[in-house]
């Protein structure tokens, strides 16, 4: 079997495994939680980092979705309520997640975290196949584009805080001491 076709059968069934840990990690969300829908956990008083008690499992909520991890990025899944499809960059964070529990075979998947390269092609093989989210490149102009806004945001709010200080300083002259 060639190396590529390997590659899309690894990436192909940690795609399986991503779907059935989700739905795992849905019901022990529901059944830690004592919510009715897993969704749940996305409103007060469940938002933030917590622990789940009675396991040695932690969620940390996110937007519209949920990382479900043990302690050092061990095991669990990162997903969005909204995606029913993984997308790569989930996909990958899954596998790193899996990595760390011992939960997959290195000597098979350590390739595909260490070469970019030999991940995105498996990757572009299973989008073509329509059998993972083309999203992956939606998340890195996010990423891009929420840098380009912080860092206007922040070049706004320096000007008003010195336009501020200037009127304070023009006042204070104006009007004397």
């Amino acid at each position: 079997m060639k190396i590529q076709d390997r590659d899309v059968e690894l990436v192909t069934t940690l795609r399986a495994e991503w779907h059935s840990t989700r739905i795992w990690a849905e019901k022990l969300l529901v059944e830690a939680l004592g919510i009715e829908d897993p969704m749940g956990v996305l409103q007060h008083p469940h938002r933030g980092r917590h622990q789940l008690q009675g396991t040695d499992w932690w969620y940390r909520t996110h937007g519209i979705g949920v990382d479900l991890f043990q302690e050092g990025n061990k095991g669990g899944i990162d997903f969005d309520f909204d995606k029913p499809e993984v997308d790569s960059w989930r996909l990958r964070i899954f596998l790193v997640k899996q990595l760390n529990a011992g939960n997959l075979k290195k000597s098979d998947y350590r390739p595909l975290v260490q070469d970019q390269g030999r991940w995105d092609t498996a990757i572009d093989t299973l989008v073509g196949k329509k059998m993972i989210a083309d999203l992956s490149h939606d998340h890195r102009r996010s990423a891009v584009t929420m840098r380009m806004l912080s860092r206007a945001l922040l070049a706004v709010i320096a000007a008003l805080v010195c336009l501020g200080g200037c009127w304070v300083i023009w006042g204070w002259m104006a009007f004397g001491s």
